[in-house]
């Protein structure tokens, strides 16, 4: 990050006063609208949110033995009548078309190339804006497509398909935890009293539990009646491409203006920018995951949005879906987000790179999980744990963090970032 010393003494001190003792009257307020948001915002999640989701994963599973979604790494578009499918890995650099036919069809490439060719073109709809198509082709989607075999496979309802989904449910709900986690940090450092908040959070990933263990019961008893179907009559043919593996430099040029401009406007160094947007969607611009969280650097409305909002930006209420998937916007909530994280509620840990660890992994799961790595009595409270991180070096808050983190999602998600920003760091004076 980069601070002057006065500057940060006086963000400093602003950061203790925000975040100093409350009047009682103020922390009753604070934690009834953190109760009240909290239990409306889950409800308003699991209805608009996996419910829909659930919905949809049947609906696929009727024609697809293996019903993929959209996350943040991955792009999937299906035909209207479902019998195309289009999945651009952007971790991976490649994108796999398959079409369900019956025997015998010989159209299949036909359909293949009208698929690449829709995500080859500029798209500008209501909810999604971007200037540039979601991938770029060296040559013609024909030409592409026909450089390999195609891949031809039955339909089947496999028990690894059926594991795959019982992974992600499992993965929806412990980010459905770690946002509401992230939303009782915001109440204690907003003047709530911590045991309350401890509790009603506690009620609260009762409640994402218990929909957990029902959602995995329902997808059971879901693959349970699918297979009692044959889908054998149905054929897949997948076309898989492998795009050129591009310079990190080449996929961050189309955001460098943004990145540097909201790098100047909030003090964040660009190499930090651009490994949180390589870590959180690989520089998909399109990406949604499960929690939901949006675009580049996948922030999350209520939460991250919110905050940003409301503290920095003046705005009312929460970012839209189409703002945050505009990438200068997206940029300009995610860096400064990095800017409240660092500057505000992890501004008592004094050494820079120790500071940096803690806000790489409070930008994952939330300035609490960091202080309970580092409070002996697990409190979320980071005005506690920062002496305890003041004692000790940088290389041991980094191994601290890894071995007492709640979620190992996080652990691998530290380890990635921190990589990835040594990693843009050897650009400074090429692009940065």
């Amino acid at each position: 990050m980069k601070r002057s010393n006065a500057a940060a003494g006086s963000t400093l001190l602003a950061a203790v006063l925000l975040v100093g003792p409350a009047p009682a009257s103020q922390e009753l307020a604070e934690f009834e609208a953190f109760k009240q948001q909290t239990i409306s915002e889950f409800e308003q999640y699991k209805s608009d949110y996996l419910d829909q989701f659930d919905r949809r994963r049947q609906e696929l599973m009727k024609l697809w033995g293996r019903p993929l979604q959209s996350d943040a790494d991955t792009y999937v578009d299906y035909s209207d009548d479902l019998t195309k499918r289009t999945v651009v890995d952007f971790a991976n650099d490649t994108i796999e078309i398959s079409v369900i036919h019956e025997l015998g069809s010989t159209n299949t490439l036909e359909q293949a190339i009208a698929q690449l060719q829709k995500i080859s073109q500029p798209e500008d709809t209501a909810a999604i804006q971007t200037k540039a198509p979601l991938v770029q082709l060296s040559v013609s989607a024909e030409e592409l497509l026909r450089q390999g075999a195609p891949e031809k496979t039955p339909v089947s309802y496999s028990i690894q398909a059926e594991e795959e989904q019982e992974k992600l449910i499992s993965q929806q709900h412990q980010q459905a935890l770690i946002a509401l986690e992230k939303r009782a940090d915001l109440a204690i450092m907003n003047g709530s009293d911590e045991t309350k908040v401890e509790l009603q959070l506690d009620r609260e990933k009762k409640k994402v539990k218990a929909h957990e263990v029902d959602r995995l019961a329902q997808l059971k008893a879901q693959y349970s009646q699918q297979m009692r179907h044959d889908p054998s009559a149905k054929v897949v043919t997948t076309y898989k491409v492998t795009l050129p593996n591009k310079r990190i430099a080449s996929r961050a040029e189309p955001y460098l203006a943004a990145v540097k401009s909201e790098s100047e406007q909030w003090q964040v160094a660009p190499e930090l920018i651009f490994a949180i947007i390589k870590a959180e969607s690989s520089f998909n611009p399109r990406a949604k995951s499960h929690i939901p969280a949006f675009g580049l650097m996948q922030i999350v409305p209520s939460s991250a949005g919110k905050d940003v909002n409301d503290k920095l930006l003046n705005r009312h209420g929460k970012p839209s879906e189409y703002q945050l998937f505009q990438p200068s916007e997206n940029i300009r909530y995610g860096t400064a987000y990095l800017h409240l994280l660092y500057d505000k509620y992890l501004a008592r840990i004094e050494d820079p790179r120790a500071r940096l660890y803690c806000t790489i992994a409070a930008y994952n799961t939330g300035p609490g999980n960091v202080a309970r790595a580092f409070n002996p009595d697990r409190s979320r409270n980071i005005l506690k744990a920062a002496p305890i991180i003041n004692q000790l070096s940088p290389v041991e808050v980094f191994d601290r963090l890894q071995g007492f983190l709640p979620y190992d999602e996080t652990k691998v998600y530290l380890d990635r970032v921190v990589g990835y920003h040594e990693e843009f760091a050897t650009l400074k004076g090429e692009i940065l």
